[in-house]
């Protein structure tokens, strides 16, 4: 009888430990753009395909949105003809802290920022 209360409560304990916050570094994201590429158009496909809303949109600088459920992170991407930079603008229910300048945050985020820069890398790699 106790093994079968263990065997039921098992499957329950594993799922509160795969849900638990995880807290990583931020992951702020500078690339190289490639020569005579123009990096908005990447920028602006990868947003639309992983469903970021625009923001704004201004002279090198564009401010987008991801939102899920009841949480959301806003990042700014700087461009000019030679770089692409990502950095987290602001979020929430993402459990941002900044603490002595070491950005942290839940892993979620950085699974986006990630997605974001594979892909504009890939969107403005030259067709061979």
């Amino acid at each position: 009888m106790k093994w079968m209360r263990v065997a039921l409560l098992l499957p329950l304990l594993w799922g509160f430990v795969g849900c638990a916050y995880k807290s990583q570094l931020v992951h702020n994201v500078s690339m190289d753009v490639p020569a005579k590429v123009d990096a908005r158009p990447a920028i602006l496909k990868t947003l639309k395909i992983y469903h970021w809303k625009v923001i704004a949109d201004n002279n090198g600088v564009i401010d987008a949105k991801q939102e899920k459920d009841a949480y959301y992170a806003i990042v700014r991407i700087t461009y000019t003809k030679d770089t692409v930079a990502i950095k987290h603008l602001e979020s929430q229910g993402m459990r941002y802290t900044n603490a002595n300048g070491e950005e942290r945050i839940h892993t979620h985020y950085n699974t986006w920022a990630n997605n974001l820069e594979k892909s504009i890398k890939m969107e403005m790699a030259p067709i061979q």
